[in-house]
């Protein structure tokens, strides 16, 4: 299973001090939903949708347990070959953030906004 990563906060007392590190409170970072504000909107962990050609990547960030998925074949073909980008639309869908090495793809109006366009 996935071990949670811990993060100590250290909060200042009444009078505006801050206690030593020894009393410092751990928080669990289970990487679950965070709420922000107070209008039921919610951050879900950041998952991620990569393009064919980086599949190396693919497979490091879920080694590391980042939620990664790679670009099928099929929607690999249909991009390249038929220039139909479902891969946009599943960006969307599963609400995932591209990744690519593809200037051209991320110069595409239709891309999603948020992509990251990493030089291999």
């Amino acid at each position: 299973g996935k071990e949670d990563a811990r993060i100590h906060v250290t909060e200042p007392t009444e009078n505006g001090t801050v206690p030593k590190a020894s009393n410092a409170t751990t928080l669990t970072n289970k990487f679950s939903s965070l709420s922000l504000n107070d209008e039921h909107r919610t951050l879900g962990p950041v998952r991620y949708i990569l393009d064919a050609t980086l599949n190396k990547l693919c497979r490091w960030l879920r080694i590391m347990g980042i939620d990664t998925v790679l670009e099928t074949e099929e929607e690999e073909q249909e991009r390249t070959k038929n220039g139909n980008f479902i891969l946009f639309d599943r960006c969307r869908k599963e609400q995932r953030t591209l990744i690519t090495t593809s200037t051209r793809l991320m110069a595409r109006r239709e891309c999603p906004a948020g992509a990251y366009c990493i030089n291999p």
